[in-house]
């Protein structure tokens, strides 16, 4: 693995990272403003995101 893939891998993996938390605040800002069924939509797209990530990761 070239230095280019190594950054390349942490650059994807800081934005993927930042995106996940980014998603946890929106979804527990809509659950605080009582519009928690559009919340908890939110944290099941974001675990199916968050799985298939890791799947495509861990197949590499």
């Amino acid at each position: 693995m070239t230095t280019v893939h190594i950054a390349g891998a942490f650059a994807l993996g800081a934005a993927l990272g930042a995106a996940h938390f980014l998603s946890l605040w929106g979804s527990v800002a809509l659950m605080r403003e009582g519009q928690t069924g559009l919340g908890v939509a939110l944290q099941g797209l974001r675990f199916a995101l968050l799985a298939i990530a890791l799947v495509l990761i861990a197949r590499q």
